[in-house]
């Protein structure tokens, strides 16, 4: 059994397209979270117009949710970065 076939369905999907230079992993990966950040936003301002609560609770409920997308976001860039130095 090769090397290859021993990998799951993702990872040669991924590896296959890192080796056609179809498009970089951590290229489509940056554009991924890219994307998600948008949709978040989005959802932040539509939130904010609609919020009954005071301006701390809807501040607190925006944070809670845009904190970890935008931790994940910087993570994925500082990889992406990294990936383009080797």
């Amino acid at each position: 059994m090769t090397e290859n076939r021993r990998k799951s369905l993702p990872e040669r999907v991924a590896s296959w397209a890192d080796r056609r230079h179809f498009i970089s992993v951590r290229a489509a990966t940056l554009y991924i979270t890219l994307w998600m950040t948008y949709k978040v936003t989005e959802w932040a301002f539509a939130y904010a117009t609609i919020a009954t609560g005071s301006g701390v609770e809807t501040a607190a409920v925006i944070a809670a949710v845009t904190a970890p997308v935008c931790a994940l976001q910087g993570f994925v860039f500082g990889q992406y970065m990294k990936g383009k130095s080797e």
